[in-house]
């Protein structure tokens, strides 16, 4: 794969993955797991707050879109780096 055409994957991943992440946290399932893991913090049965996390449910889409963009383009490009490195 040429340096162009990686190029143009790593963006293809980050515009349609990064949204498609986002869109998952807005589902019932998702909100309904949040609310279950901030009661058990309210109870004192987890440690961490789960409002404190940087992605989920509790943060608006725009800053689900990116923040997972950003992890998918980087975990993209630093595999095809990789590939690359090994000349496959």
């Amino acid at each position: 794969m040429t340096g162009g055409m990686a190029a143009v994957f790593v963006l293809l991943v980050t515009l349609f993955a990064g949204p498609a992440f986002a869109l998952m946290f807005k589902t019932r399932m998702a909100r309904t797991t949040f609310e279950k893991r901030r009661a058990r913090f309210a109870e004192g049965r987890l440690k961490k707050d789960p409002q404190t996390d940087p992605i989920g449910p509790h943060r608006p889409f725009w800053q689900n879109w990116l923040l997972a963009s950003l992890i998918f383009g980087t975990v993209t490009a630093a595999v095809l780096a990789g590939l690359a490195r090994l000349g496959v």
